[in-house]
């Protein structure tokens, strides 16, 4: 699949993402790039691509395999496949968060306070 195609899917298909994809043209051979998104891909001089991957605060590094090498794809559609593939892993089922009751809380605030009362002296 080509990335347009990729990006219609994405966009009707996983609507938790909120930044998937982005084609970046001018990163090649950079160790880093500026990308808030979870998949940059990046088509290499060569005619071969590669993916960038989000650290969470705005800086992509280049994505690698198991043994520290850049993930390289020979083209277009194998590296479409790969990231259709990774967001379609299944997530985690999230666990909510339980708030203690009230008794507890005061408990276990208790137990910290005398901790600490006894390492002060």
């Amino acid at each position: 699949m080509k990335y347009e195609e990729l990006k219609a899917k994405v966009e009707s298909q996983i609507p938790w993402s909120l930044y998937p994809l982005a084609w970046d043209e001018d990163a090649r051979n950079q160790a880093s790039i500026q990308s808030e998104a979870n998949y940059t891909i990046v088509p290499l001089d060569d005619g071969r691509f590669t993916i960038y991957r989000t650290d969470g605060r705005g800086t992509a590094t280049q994505d690698v395999d198991l043994e520290d090498r850049p993930l390289i794809f020979e083209n277009e559609d194998a590296v479409c496949d790969y990231v259709w593939n990774e967001l379609n892993v299944p997530r985690p089922p999230s666990t909510p968060y339980i708030h203690g009751d009230p008794e507890y809380l005061a408990e276990k605030r208790r137990k910290l306070d005398e901790r600490m009362r006894q390492a002060g002296e």
